[in-house]
């Protein structure tokens, strides 16, 4: 008798749109944002703003650009405190797990000086950088690593094998 309340609770909870919306909105926050969205972001951003679109209307369309449902809901957050009349930079702070300190600082530097498009183009072209130079290293040690497991692999077979 209880486990069929107990299934009936559950699906009940499981018709709920909220409840479904709620456990979309909590597994999202964990979803991690590839550097390669990030830079897709701050390009875009950039160009949009060089080609005289105003902030507000190019954040609503990258937010419907994005694939990353964690970036989205950011931009559109970001979006909304754009809208509002809020700086783009006070918009970003709640969110230094995804854009660091120095990245909202020169946002924030390039809206104080008027120079925010550039600011972007030279962020963009930063990150891009250290995305590839951490791409580049990884790279060098993955060889390392196998030649690595190679020789343990071979030792091993070396040890069972041949000394006995």
């Amino acid at each position: 008798m209880l486990k069929g309340r107990e299934n009936e609770n559950l699906e009940k909870n499981n018709d709920n749109p909220n409840f479904l919306k709620s456990v979309d909105d909590y597994l999202t926050r964990f979803q991690r944002i590839p550097m390669s969205e990030k830079i897709f972001f701050i390009q875009h951003l950039g160009v949009m703003l060089k080609a005289g679109i105003s902030l507000s209307k190019a954040l609503k369309t990258l937010a419907r650009q994005t694939n990353n449902k964690r970036l989205k809901k950011i931009i559109e957050q970001v979006y909304e405190h754009v809208n509002k009349g809020g700086a783009l930079a006070d918009g970003l702070k709640p969110h230094d797990a995804v854009f660091d300190d120095l990245f909202i600082n020169m946002i924030a530097a390039g809206e104080a000086s008027g120079t925010l498009e550039d600011v972007l183009r030279y962020l963009y072209l930063q990150i891009k950088k250290n995305h590839e130079l951490v791409s580049k290293i990884r790279s060098a040690l993955a060889y390392p690593i196998v030649i690595l497991f190679a020789m343990g692999a071979i030792g091993t077979g070396v040890m069972v094998y041949v000394v006995p």
